[in-house]
């Protein structure tokens, strides 16, 4: 199982967002077997970039459904969080 912060540099990796741009992960609690325990988000981006993003989201879904929390401190509410600029 890899990290929570491993997972959202290879998210924000794949998808080369415009300067400027953030790229979240927020921790999701999932009610079934098959579900993810992070939901990404990002804010406005180009045709292009969201179809790399969704491209990547999905890609690494498949691959990384749960990820490890353990040493994310910053919190939203009850949910631990990270958010990647892109510069």
């Amino acid at each position: 199982m890899i990290t929570a912060e491993q997972l959202i540099d290879q998210l924000v990796e794949a998808i080369e967002p415009p300067k400027g741009n953030v790229i979240t992960l927020r921790e999701y609690e999932p009610r079934f077997k098959i579900d993810a325990n992070w939901i990404p988000g990002t804010g406005h981006m180009s045709h292009e970039a969201l179809k790399r993003y969704g491209a990547a989201v999905a890609n690494l879904r498949a691959r990384h459904r749960r990820v490890d929390w353990r040493g994310v401190e910053k919190f939203d509410g009850h949910w631990r969080h990270l958010m990647r600029y892109s510069i």
